[in-house]
């Protein structure tokens, strides 16, 4: 009978997608197409990779910003279509989220072309997906996702493969940390 009840739920949360309003400061998580990225999503105990943040909409656009490359903005159709084929994009919305100023603005003016940060460090002038969400929703809400220890044991070869050093232990976060956050609830998913 859970089963039955939890099927339902997503299944109405999934139809109402089509419907689905984003508003400004919602934060999109996605399973991006990389071995990283899969690599991520084990490690840290979610299917989501990637994480983006609706700014707004210009006609009928939806335009969201990203760590992807450099920090920048693109539409939400080219956001959707980075996602593996198959998989929905899941919207969670901030608790008490009422931005006092206009989110594309801020983003032009303090956040973009921030270079990305393939070290995953915290405290440095670059951003990886996760931690740039978090910062710039942090600049409208206060520390509401503040970062946790990193743990990257469970592939630990892949990692010192790639990451020298390995920031175990040090500040950070991940997309599956917003998903399990309590500050946030669960608005749907688009496929």
């Amino acid at each position: 009978m859970k089963s039955f009840l939890k099927s339902l739920i997503l299944l109405s949360l999934s139809l109402s997608a089509h419907s689905l309003e984003l508003r400004p400061g919602d934060i999109l998580l996605i399973e991006l197409r990389c071995y990283s990225c899969s690599i991520i999503a084990d490690e840290t105990g979610s299917r989501f990779s990637h994480s983006g943040v609706v700014l707004g909409k210009q006609g009928n656009e939806t335009f969201v910003a990203q760590a992807l490359g450099r920090v920048h903005v693109t539409t939400l159709s080219n956001f959707k279509s980075q996602k593996v084929k198959s998989t929905s994009l899941l919207v969670l919305r901030p608790k008490n989220f009422s931005p006092s100023e206009n989110l594309m603005e801020v983003f032009s003016r303090d956040w973009s072309g921030i270079p990305f940060d393939s070290n995953y460090t915290w405290d440095d002038e670059k951003l990886y997906c996760s931690e740039f969400v978090a910062k710039f929703l942090e600049s409208f809400m206060g520390p509401v996702f503040p970062p946790k220890p990193l743990d990257f044991s469970r592939n630990w070869d892949y990692w010192s493969s790639v990451l020298n050093p390995v920031p175990q232990g040090e500040p950070g976060n991940s997309p599956g940390d917003f998903e399990r956050s309590s500050e946030v609830e669960v608005i749907g998913e688009i496929f």
